[in-house]
C-alpha cells in the first residue's frame, strides 16, 4: 500500500494563513494596549442632557501617569432656540498635580489652569448659542500632570438660581451685632443691613469665600444690594493711577460739585475702560446706586468744610448704606464707598491687613468715592485708604491714585461656584 504523497503547495498555502493569524492576532493585541494606555482613542461616550447633546470623543476618564500629551475632544450640540448654559467639570478621585489648557476648534487657547487640585472639582461655566455646536479640547502637559478621575458636562439652564440666591444658599447670615467702630480680622462673613432699597447683606472680615471671576478678572464680592444685585470690587487694581477729578470748575460753580461722579474725568475714563473690558457682560451689569456726598459743613473751628460723611464716619462712628437723593449717582461702573470700607472691616486711621479689601501688591492709595473736606485752598478732597488697610487723611481729586473699579451683577447673570479663591463664581452674560 502506498503512502498519499503531501501536496507541497497545499502546505505552503497553511503556513502562510498560519502566519497572517499569528500576524493579526498581535497586532490587534497591540492596538488594544495601545488604546488601553494612552487614552488616544478610548471608546466615546455620547450623552444628552436636556437640550444639550454631548460627546465625549475619547471618553469621559481621564488616567495620566506618564509623560505623554495627552489631549481629550469634546462636542457639544445645543438643539433648541435658546442660549445654553453649561459647565465643563473636572473631578479628581485623588490628589493630584494638574497643568491644563482650553483649546477653542481651532485649538487657540481659551483658559489655563494649573495647580496641585487634591480631591476636587475644577468647574468651567461656557455658554453655547442657540442651534450651534462647539469643540473643545483638554490638553494636559504631559510633564507636569498627575491626574485620575472624568470629565463631565451639566446644562445649567434648568437652574434658576440668581447670583444673589447662590450667595445666600451658601452661607449663613451672621445674626451678631458688628463693632463697627473697630476693625475686623476674623471671618465674620455674610451679615445684613440696609439701604435704598431694602435689605442689603454684606461680608465683613477676613472671608475667604467671597471671590467672583468675570474672563480672568477676579473681583470680590461687597454686597447683595437691597434690590437683588451683586456688587463687586476688583480683587486688584487698574494699571494706571488716576485722579477723581482733573476737570476745571465751571464758572460760577460751587467748588463741591468737583465731588461729582457724573461727568467727573474719573466717569470718562471708567466708562471708557467699561466698553474695552466689559462690553460683553453689558447684559448683566447694571445701572445701580453709587453714593457720592455733596453735603458740606462748615464748623466754628475751622473754615474747612467737612463733609456729611465725614461727620457720620469719623465722628459718629455711624457708617450707612443709605444714600441721600441727591448724591445718588446711577451707572454701571464706579467706586466704593468709606462706608462700605467700614461695613467690611476697614476702620479708621487703624491698620487691617486681615479683612479682605486688604491687599499687600497695593503699595499705594486706592479711591473711595466719598467726600472728605474742602480745604482752606478750596480745594476739594476723597476719602482714601491706604496701603495697610485703613481710611487715610485724604486725597486731593487731582491727585491720581489707585483704582478699584465697583460694578453690580444683576439677576440674569448665570453663575457657577462656591466663592473661593480656587473655585470663584464664574460670571457668566
Amino acid at each position: 500500500m502506498h503512502k498519499q504523497k503531501k501536496n507541497p503547495i497545499s502546505t505552503k498555502i497553511l503556513l502562510i494563513i498560519a502566519i497572517l493569524l499569528v500576524f493579526i492576532a498581535v497586532t490587534i493585541t497591540i492596538l488594544h494596549l495601545v488604546k488601553k494606555y494612552t487614552n488616544k482613542e478610548a471608546d466615546g461616550v455620547s450623552l444628552t442632557d436636556g437640550n444639550l447633546i454631548i460627546n465625549y470623543n475619547n471618553g469621559n476618564k481621564i488616567k495620566i501617569t506618564k509623560n505623554k500629551e495627552y489631549l481629550y475632544d469634546i462636542h457639544l450640540t445645543n438643539s433648541s432656540n435658546e442660549k445654553i448654559y453649561y459647565t465643563i467639570t473636572l473631578h479628581s478621585t485623588k490628589s493630584s498635580n494638574l497643568d491644563l489648557v482650553l483649546l477653542d476648534n481651532e485649538q487657540n487657547e481659551i483658559e489655563s489652569y494649573s495647580d496641585f487640585i487634591g480631591e476636587k472639582d475644577i468647574v468651567l461655566l461656557k455658554t453655547l448659542e442657540p442651534s450651534s455646536s462647539a469643540t473643545y479640547y483638554l490638553k494636559f502637559n504631559p510633564n507636569k500632570t498627575r491626574f485620575e478621575g472624568e470629565i463631565s458636562i451639566h446644562n445649567e439652564s434648568v437652574n434658576s438660581l440668581s447670583f444673589a440666591d447662590l450667595i445666600l444658599l451658601n452661607n449663613n447670615v451672621n445674626k451678631e451685632k458688628p463693632k463697627l467702630s473697630e476693625p475686623s480680622t476674623k471671618d465674620e462673613g455674610l451679615l445684613a443691613g440696609s439701604d435704598n432699597d431694602g435689605v442689603s447683606y454684606y461680608f465683613r472680615g477676613n472671608v475667604k469665600n467671597n471671590y467672583a471671576k468675570i474672563n480672568d478678572t477676579l473681583y470680590r464680592i461687597v454686597r447683595i444690594n437691597g434690590n437683588g444685585n451683586v456688587r463687586l470690587i476688583m480683587d486688584n487694581a487698574l494699571p494706571n493711577k488716576l485722579p477723581y477729578n482733573s476737570n476745571s470748575l465751571i464758572e460760577g460753580a460751587d467748588t463741591k460739585t468737583l465731588a461729582t461722579y457724573e461727568g467727573s474725568s474719573l466717569e470718562s475714563e471708567l466708562i471708557g475702560w467699561y466698553n474695552q473690558e466689559l462690553a460683553g457682560y453689558d447684559s448683566v451689569i447694571d445701572y445701580d446706586i453709587f453714593c457720592t456726598d455733596l453735603d458740606f459743613i462748615i464748623t466754628d473751628e475751622t473754615i474747612n468744610r467737612y463733609s456729611v460723611s465725614y461727620e457720620r464716619i469719623y465722628n459718629e462712628k455711624s457708617p450707612s448704606f443709605t444714600c441721600s437723593e441727591n448724591n445718588i449717582s446711577r451707572s454701571k461702573i464706579g467706586l466704593i464707598t468709606a462706608d462700605e470700607i467700614i461695613y467690611a472691616g476697614g476702620n479708621i486711621n487703624k491698620a487691617n491687613k486681615s479683612y479682605y479689601l486688604y491687599k499687600k501688591e497695593l503699595s499705594s492709595n486706592y479711591l473711595t468715592m466719598t467726600s472728605y473736606y474742602i480745604n482752606s485752598n478750596n480745594n476739594v478732597t476723597m476719602m482714601n485708604v491706604k496701603p495697610t488697610g485703613e481710611l487715610g487723611e485724604g486725597i486731593l481729586v487731582t491727585n491720581n491714585s489707585l483704582i478699584r473699579p465697583v460694578i453690580n451683577i444683576n439677576s440674569r447673570a448665570k453663575v457657577k461656584g462656591t466663592g473661593t479663591d480656587i473655585d470663584p463664581y464664574i460670571i457668566v452674560p
